[in-house]
């Protein structure tokens, strides 16, 4: 195996071919758009500015509109998660499911890395 921390390469360690990644990209976001809810708001979020790092932030926030500290342990409306159609591996994407949740980051941890 080729040497990771050598960054003068382009970061295709894997050696996947430019349209193995467009074919992955275009699939990951049909996934992602079968659980993605968009839902109207009558009124604009009060609170649009993204916390800046040590300003307490004890949860993460994917849009301006999400709720500050809202970890997803509140049990989620029918309507706000979509299931695919029912088949035989139903246990296998409830896994991938649980495997998308552990997946995600903090904004602190973001800007911690960024250079903002």
């Amino acid at each position: 195996r080729r040497e990771v921390n050598n960054h003068d390469e382009d970061g295709n360690e894997l050696q996947t071919s430019p349209e193995f990644r467009a074919h992955v990209a275009k699939k990951l976001g049909a996934m992602l758009d079968g659980f993605i809810t968009v839902l109207k708001e009558s009124s604009p979020p009060a609170q649009t500015s993204v916390p800046r790092s040590g300003s307490g932030d004890d949860g993460f926030r994917l849009f301006s509109s999400s709720v500050p500290g809202d970890c997803g342990d509140s049990e989620l409306c029918p309507a706000a998660r979509r299931r695919w159609p029912s088949s035989s591996s139903d246990v296998d994407s409830d896994q991938e499911w649980q495997r998308y949740q552990e997946a995600a980051v903090s904004a602190t941890d973001i800007l911690k890395q960024s250079a903002f």
